[in-house]
């Protein structure tokens, strides 16, 4: 396994996709960080499902969008990674210049906005979550302990009951609040450093690979389901980070 630094400065095929989240070099982040704290002061402090929704929006927003055709999606990050390397001239991808993004990308941009807001959620890897080995998914924590997959994909924002995963033959419907969709800006974003080892591009209903490491050793834990679950971010400066189990709570700016 190349160190970050070889790979920092090796634009060709090292084998590995590295997504870095580090707001303090990445300006991309910081302004999608500043967007979404507005939003979290626009949303009631109770309605943890509301942020998520407009959060999800942001992400979706960001990333290319809705994704209708999996297929076309794959194309256009394979196509996208490409030009991100030569213009960056590094393999190492800040997080906020990554605009067309799989799921794997989207639920990393996801989970930090919610650790920087204090809203319980996880990110989760596995067949158990996604049907896909390699797909990584959000679960956030409502006020009332529930717990619901979100949406960063086909229908951005629309929150999936996580009970649905102990149930193998059934139909669900999204729970989806009807809220004022959130306006389309450019955004940037950072958090200490995230870096992932993908394996090749699969083909993509979600994401390829959701195996983070950071510059500060990450937690990785499997559980029984054969999922993994990503510890949280660390806040702007320093704050104290936030389990998934946390308080329902957001950070916002003073």
């Amino acid at each position: 396994m190349q160190s970050l630094t070889d790979l920092d400065t090796n634009i060709g095929n090292s084998g590995f996709e590295v997504v870095m989240v580090n707001r303090t070099i990445d300006p991309a982040l910081e302004e999608l960080l500043q967007i979404a704290h507005c939003i979290a002061l626009d949303c009631p402090i109770t309605k943890v499902g509301v942020l998520a929704q407009r959060l999800a929006e942001l992400v979706t927003g960001h990333m290319g969008g809705a994704v209708r055709d999996a297929n076309v999606m794959l194309a256009q990050w394979m196509e996208r990674i490409k030009e991100l390397k030569t213009s960056l001239h590094t393999s190492v991808l800040p997080i906020g210049s990554i605009d067309i993004g799989l799921s794997r990308h989207r639920a990393l941009l996801f989970k930090v906005f919610a650790d920087n807001m204090r809203m319980p959620c996880r990110l989760v890897k596995g067949t158990h979550y996604t049907g896909v080995e390699d797909d990584a998914v959000n679960i956030i924590k409502l006020e009332d302990e529930s717990e619901f997959l979100v949406d960063l994909m086909g229908a951005p924002g629309a929150l999936i009951p996580a009970d649905i995963l102990s149930v193998k033959e059934t139909t669900f419907k999204p729970y989806n609040l009807k809220i004022n969709r959130i306006p389309s800006m450019h955004s940037s974003n950072d958090i200490g450093v995230s870096y992932s080892r993908p394996k090749p591009l699969l083909g993509e209903g979600s994401s390829q690979n959701a195996a983070l490491e950071s510059s500060s050793p990450l937690d990785i834990r499997s559980s029984s389901e054969n999922a993994e679950s990503m510890p949280p971010f660390p806040g702007k400066s320093g704050d104290t980070t936030v389990a998934s189990s946390g308080t329902s709570d957001w950070w916002t700016p003073n």
